[in-house]
């Protein structure tokens, strides 16, 4: 009898301020590139496609949400202005699946077999995460259920930076690590400022 499939949440971090898009700009409602989009609804639909039993939207203080479906609950940042790890912990400290897949409102290269492929590497108990160049991808990356303490350490430590933390849960056997492959390095760009948004608009029209 083969193991049973581990549960899975799946969130959306969108808690960013965009200040490197300029003023006025908030990247989760620019044009997504391929589809014309917005971006919050590109990537939300990317993690629908993994069928999840649970749905996140990490949202920092004060912040509103866009019209997603009631299928998602809105996860906020227990401490403000923390980066991506305050959203991380959040959404971990509510999780009650085995596993939370986090993706980045602003890799808007992101493609579903990226993901699909985490999903194969993790397992109930240890999440996956990619590494290029010597330094992981903690923006798509699978965690466990089990990573919540250390998260929530990690945070109320003063820790911002993710690439320690996901050494921690490296050494910790928390979590798989997975080389990004050649066909796969486009899609991990990050749009988090204009000229990003420019170069990324400049290699895809809306289909």
């Amino acid at each position: 009898m083969s193991p049973a499939q581990p549960s899975l949440t799946v969130a959306l971090l969108m808690g960013g301020r965009s200040r490197r898009m300029g003023t006025g700009i908030d990247k989760a409602y620019l044009p997504a590139p391929d589809t014309g989009q917005p971006s919050w609804e590109r990537q939300a639909g990317l993690l629908e496609k993994l069928n999840p039993q649970a749905r996140f939207l990490s949202l920092r203080p004060g912040q509103s949400a866009p019209p997603l479906p009631a299928t998602w609950r809105v996860i906020v940042d227990e401490i403000a202005d923390t980066g991506p790890i305050g959203g991380i912990a959040a959404c971990l400290a509510a999780l009650q699946t085995d596993l939370l897949l986090v993706l980045a409102i602003d890799l808007l290269g992101m493609q579903p077999r990226p993901l699909q492929d985490l999903m194969a590497h993790a397992e109930s108990g240890r999440g996956a995460v990619f590494q290029q160049d010597g330094f992981y991808e903690p923006l798509i990356a699978v965690y466990p259920k089990a990573a919540a303490t250390s998260a929530a350490g990690f945070l109320h430590q003063g820790g911002r930076r993710l690439q320690p933390w996901l050494c921690t849960l490296k050494d910790e056997g928390m979590i798989n690590v997975l080389p990004v492959r050649k066909a796969f390095s486009g899609y991990f760009v990050n749009v988090n400022d204009v000229e990003a948004y420019t170069e990324l608009s400049q290699n895809h029209e809306p289909g």
